[in-house]
């Protein structure tokens, strides 16, 4: 494992109650690869560095005029 860096990963239910969505919503997400996550057996863990990203990446900024 790296010592450097550890790689923090959340549950399909962490994410959803994190961000108010059900969960169907986060597994869509997965599904459209918008975000790291891998699946053992029935449960899946999302990469949070990853879903981070994401967010950031779809966050709309408001300009100033």
């Amino acid at each position: 494992m790296n010592t450097t860096a550890e790689t923090r990963l959340l549950s399909v239910r962490e994410v959803a109650l994190r961000y108010r969505v059900q969960p169907q919503t986060i597994i869509q997400l997965i599904r459209a690869k918008k975000f790291k996550a891998f699946q053992i057996g029935h449960l899946w863990r999302v990469d949070a560095d990853s879903l981070q990203q994401y967010i950031d990446s779809t966050t709309i900024h408001p300009t100033a005029e």
